[in-house]
């Protein structure tokens, strides 16, 4: 099937393709790569599946764990994988026995860039518990008391305790499962820079830069989720799917001609939610091998507002890895829309940023291309909304004064939507 595609592909003239082209992304043989992707220069940085195992949010506000979910397959069966349990207890020294905390698997979410499966045992009321541990607003530090376990591919243990992050670096200690070869490992956001995460090897004992220099769209991998298998409780399974990359968004037509379905059809859709185009855009038959629908197309729109509609036209499963995807630049959110169509809010500040807690008020600055209504809402980690205003943008920047003397100390997520998007930035209200 891939030769045949390959073919037509070369015998396609630039004129025929009306700005479409084919981009081909690949976990290797057996799925035993991650790809780092990236659309407007076909980009693909591969790296090895246990190239890290731990990985960290470099965000300035963000303290966002993960464990690398990704392992291949060999003659179909699973590979081992790294695996996080809770060990139920905040004393690193205590005695570990896998037969009690093995019971208690944790992942990653897929939800985002700032929370991993180091953060999934967070107390959503309580908005300063991370999971890990607890942001204190009078010293700026996050302390983490929690033991956990990390399974490594080679079957063995490591217990591990963050300890703490303030002035932007993370501490924390691991050590084999009865406690010996106890080592601490301290990591700068300062150092990753432009990059998602800061990437952590046991084995290799070092923090490695694995994303590419200018960031990256997709990341095309392998990665547990949970799967309906008929039970109660549904359990985690590892795919083979996409997840977005950072500030990127999309969303999913289904039931359409991917050849004519437009973007502002489904637009006011995007979700910047990890696993939008996920792993589904492919199923197995077991006579006709692996299928791929013929009336899905996922609109994209990256960090830098360029919009891409994407259709996958072929996967080749275990044997490659490999996918090809049919892409078209539909160019930046502004030229998409024609003459007369609502544009998109295009910036949301706000300032300042952290703000101390009592202060009466924050400006928020909006840029608008043409003129809207728009809906701005403040609510907390647990979703609660805590303050919420409709305004009437006009074309160009607008200002709007905030009330913010009834939030108490803690992390605020401010919402801005309009009948072409939803834009969120994070507030912090600090002692």
């Amino acid at each position: 099937m891939r030769l045949l595609l390959l073919l037509f592909i070369s015998g396609l003239g630039l004129n025929a393709l009306q700005g479409q082209s084919f981009q081909e992304i690949s976990t290797g043989s057996g799925y035993g790569k991650q790809a780092y992707i990236r659309l407007s220069d076909e980009l693909q940085q591969q790296v090895n599946n246990n190239a890290w195992d731990i990985a960290f949010s470099t965000g300035a506000f963000d303290a966002g764990i993960f464990i690398n979910e990704s392992a291949g397959s060999s003659m179909g069966q699973p590979q081992a994988a790294i695996a996080l349990f809770d060990a139920d207890t905040d004393d690193f020294a205590a005695v570990l026995d896998p037969v009690f905390f093995e019971e208690f698997p944790l992942f990653n979410g897929e939800v985002s860039w700032t929370q991993g499966a180091f953060n999934e045992l967070a107390d959503l009321e309580n908005p300063f518990d991370f999971g890990w541990g607890t942001y204190s607003p009078a010293t700026h530090t996050l302390t983490g008391s929690r033991v956990y376990v990390v399974r490594l591919r080679s079957g063995a243990y490591r217990r591990v305790q963050i300890q703490q992050m303030a002035d932007n670096t993370y501490t924390f200690r691991h050590a084999a499962l009865d406690g010996s070869d106890e080592q601490s490992v301290t990591i700068n956001k300062a150092d990753f820079a432009g990059d998602a995460l800061a990437y952590y090897s046991f084995a290799m004992g070092i923090v490695q830069d694995v994303e590419p220099a200018g960031g990256f769209d997709l990341l095309y991998c392998r990665y547990a989720t949970p799967l309906d298998d008929g039970t109660p409780d549904p359990l985690d399974y590892a795919v083979t799917g996409i997840l977005l990359g950072p500030g990127v968004e999309a969303v999913k037509a289904a039931g359409v001609d991917p050849q004519t379905v437009a973007f502002a059809d489904h637009e006011a859709n995007l979700d910047s939610r990890l696993d939008v185009i996920g792993h589904d855009w492919k199923a197995f038959d077991f006579n006709a091998g692996w299928v791929l629908p013929t009336d899905v197309a996922y609109f994209v729109k990256t960090a830098e507002g360029r919009v891409w509609k994407l259709v996958f036209v072929d996967f080749e499963g275990t044997s490659t890895g490999t996918a090809i995807l049919e892409k078209t630049d539909l160019g930046l959110v502004s030229d998409v829309f024609e003459a007369g169509e609502a544009m998109p809010l295009a910036t949301l500040d706000m300032f300042p940023n952290p703000v101390a807690l009592g202060s009466h008020t924050v400006s928020v600055r909006m840029h608008s291309v043409v003129a809207a209504t728009a809906h701005l809402s403040v609510s907390d980690m647990a979703g609660r909304t805590m303050w919420q205003h409709t305004v009437d943008t006009h074309a160009g920047t607008n200002m709007l004064t905030m009330p913010t003397a009834v939030l108490a100390a803690g992390t605020y997520a401010v919402r801005l939507q309009s009948a072409s998007g939803t834009w969120v930035q994070r507030l912090v209200v600090a002692y």
